[in-house]
């Protein structure tokens, strides 16, 4: 890693150690917070004649939606099944889902996911952002280093986690999250993740 030029072994290793921590409190904390049962998208959103599809070998990059307009539209995508972007729990219970069937590390969820993906410097990139279903990256076709992932972290902010095919895994690994500065801020080569359920209304988020 590069940081290894500013920092020592020892405090790259404890950066790392702090890291895997964090994420391994965060999955106690969802498990603990989530009390239903939920379908999340293993594709990467895209938009057609104006709706959210779930579609493979479509266009996810290239367009710039707000939390806002995203929201909208993932309500109207299968109303019938409450669909609604996922809270930040429900896609650190994915990520551990793929951690326990041994398809990731901690380290490539938390330090460093060079490894896989259409990350700049992972071993498949290609050169681009990649159409949805591209590549399978720990069992599923999400678009891991493709797209950041959006997701609600209280009923009013958001946050996107991971990196595009613009970022380094080492710089932004898929466990990476940032704080949205505004549900209108138009989002370049980010996609929301997507939650249907049989949990109708809001849900109770505490952390």
């Amino acid at each position: 890693m590069l940081i290894g030029k500013y920092l020592s072994s020892a405090q790259v290793e404890a950066a790392r150690n702090i890291e895997q921590s964090n994420f391994l409190t965060n999955v106690l904390w969802a498990l603990e917070c989530t009390e239903h049962d939920f379908w999340i998208s293993t594709i990467e959103c895209s938009i057609k004649d104006d709706k959210l599809v779930l579609e493979r070998e479509a266009d996810c990059t290239t367009f710039a939606l707000s939390v806002n307009e995203w929201n909208v539209k993932a309500k109207e995508f299968a109303p019938e099944f409450n669909s609604r972007i996922a809270f930040e729990q429900e896609l650190i219970l994915f990520y551990a889902y793929r951690l326990a069937r041994g398809w990731w590390t901690l380290s490539y969820i938390c330090t460093d996911s060079s490894g896989d993906g259409n990350y700049e410097n992972a071993p498949r990139y290609s050169g681009k952002g990649d159409l949805s279903c591209a590549k399978k990256v720990g069992g599923f076709n999400d678009g891991v280093g493709n797209t950041r992932k959006i997701v609600m972290h209280t009923h009013a902010s958001a946050h996107v986690f991971g990196g595009t095919s613009r970022s380094m895994g080492w710089l932004n690994p898929i466990a990476k999250s940032e704080l949205v500065e505004s549900n209108n801020l138009k989002l370049r080569e980010s996609v929301p993740v997507i939650v249907c359920t049989d949990v109708k209304g809001d849900l109770i988020i505490q952390k």
